[in-house]
């Protein structure tokens, strides 16, 4: 009896490029079979191949990204001035980093006082929300906003337009797995354990400053219902401020709760101000104290005075 053999290969599994799926969580089971079908004198039949199995390793790749669009501008003897990062987790498993802050020794000038936050999640440096940070754990494909903190020193090296570069860095708490592959093991692989990206602090060339006091009028040397206390808010321009102008200055002051504005009190520049909108600069509906100083240019130096009492 002749016997005739047809074979028809049909390969049923997941199509991977490579190895490792990109975004495939760790751990995961990749199996593949074949069937064969085939027929004898006519008669179909079906073969079934041993299942291949194995499982996706664990990838770390971590990335620092500096997040500000362009330098951030800054004055000598600025206080917490704010650098913008994001790390994330391109891995395809959990992990713990741990970061750190490194200066560029080629800087023009040194910040003080670094810190390290990590964002509550609304992108906006708070440090009575934020949390400060060495370490962080993300989820894989997950990511965190980060934000170096320091102070500008108010000496001869921040002048204009001088530079500070500022580098974070984020590396992997894991280990890399040694030895053969063996297809059921999950490894770890370490395609990137240590990332950094660089943000700049820049002096600017001039800038608005202000400066708040207060006084207090009370014989008795205690603040009480009844007592009297005067505000100055002094501005001028900071930095070189030689042939420069800041034009359309407005200042806005809200009274405070609990206390009343005194009629009449408001000055500026040691001038008497009507509390009416009329032709002078300020003016106070009882609410609010405002100001239009316009234009002020060079080493000009300007206040504005009110009085509030205590009700």
């Amino acid at each position: 009896m002749q016997m005739t053999l047809r074979f028809i290969v049909l390969l049923f599994g997941f199509l991977v490029s490579g190895l490792h799926a990109e975004g495939t969580p760790v751990g995961t089971a990749i199996a593949n079979q074949a069937e064969i079908a085939y027929a004898v004198n006519g008669i179909p039949n079906t073969l079934s191949s041993n299942e291949d199995l194995f499982v996706v390793d664990r990838i770390v790749d971590v990335r620092t990204s500096w997040q500000d669009t362009e330098s951030v501008k800054v004055a000598a003897g600025d206080l917490k001035r704010v650098l913008t990062f994001v790390v994330t987790n391109e891995g395809n498993g959990d992990d713990n980093f741990t970061l750190g802050y490194d200066h560029n020794t080629s800087s023009d000038f040194l910040p003080t006082d670094r810190e390290l936050y990590l964002d509550d999640g609304d992108g906006i440096f708070d440090p009575a929300h934020d949390t400060l940070v060495t370490h962080i754990s993300l989820g894989h494909d997950h990511n965190a906003t980060l934000f170096i903190v320091a102070n500008i020193p108010d000496d001869n090296s921040t002048a204009p337009n001088k530079r500070s570069w500022e580098i974070l860095r984020a590396t992997t708490e894991s280990n890399a797995t040694a030895g053969a592959d063996q297809s059921d093991v999950v490894d770890v692989v370490i395609r990137t354990g240590t990332d950094a990206d660089t943000g700049i602090y820049e002096i600017r060339d001039f800038w608005l400053e202000s400066h708040k006091s207060v006084t207090v009028h009370s014989d008795d040397n205690a603040t009480h219902t009844g007592t009297r206390v005067t505000y100055t808010i002094e501005y001028l321009i900071g930095g070189h401020a030689a042939g420069h102008t800041i034009t359309q200055v407005l200042v806005q002051d809200n009274i405070p709760a609990n206390t009343v504005y005194v009629p009449g009190s408001l000055t500026h520049d040691g001038i008497g101000q009507t509390d009416a909108a009329d032709g002078d600069r300020g003016q106070c509906d009882g609410t609010t104290v405002r100001v239009d100083a316009g234009d002020i240019s060079g080493a000009t130096h300007h206040n504005i005075t009110f009085d509030i009492r205590i009700k």
